[in-house]
């Protein structure tokens, strides 16, 4: 800490002795004894399959939305940085994969085309504000073409410090 001390006070006769303390300027590089403050972030770990889902079936590893629709949960943010990491493949029809989204407290924050078959973390750096939010996964693009159908499967979303 820094510290600033006035010792030597006195009154004599008519004369007051005072310290009068414009500022303090620290300059860079300058040193202090206070570590720095802890993080309060953690890693939080939602599976798929525990999630509230609008469409879709359990899948090998994870849920499948075979649908338009979405998979979602409450987090607590603490507020400040956040990543938010989606593990996810997909199946493409007519050439086109699928879109996923991802929404924070209903504000969208991220798209991405999950352009794999095998299974890929989509990471979303997001700073929303300290409060619980519904952390929300959406697919929109669901098609049908011939023999084919673009689907989104999702394994797990994590929200982790940066």
């Amino acid at each position: 800490p820094i510290r600033v001390t006035f010792d030597n006070d006195a009154v004599l006769g008519s004369e007051d002795r005072n310290l009068y303390v414009d500022k303090l300027v620290a300059e860079c590089g300058s040193t202090t004894t206070t570590p720095p403050p802890t993080s309060t972030c953690t890693s939080t770990t939602y599976e798929a399959e525990t999630m509230s889902r609008t469409t879709g079936g359990a899948t090998s590893g994870g849920w499948n939305l075979w649908s338009n629709g979405s998979l979602s949960t409450s987090h607590r943010f603490l507020g400040g940085p956040v990543h938010v990491a989606v593990t996810a493949k997909g199946s493409s029809a007519g050439g086109v994969w699928p879109r996923m989204r991802l929404y924070v407290g209903g504000e969208l924050l991220g798209t991405v085309t999950v352009g794999s078959t095998s299974w890929k973390e989509y990471v979303f750096e997001v700073a929303p504000a300290a409060a619980t939010s519904e952390l929300r996964v959406t697919f929109d693009n669901d098609a049908v073409i011939g023999s084919e159908d673009r689907n989104l499967y999702v394994d797990k979303v994590v929200a982790r410090c940066p």
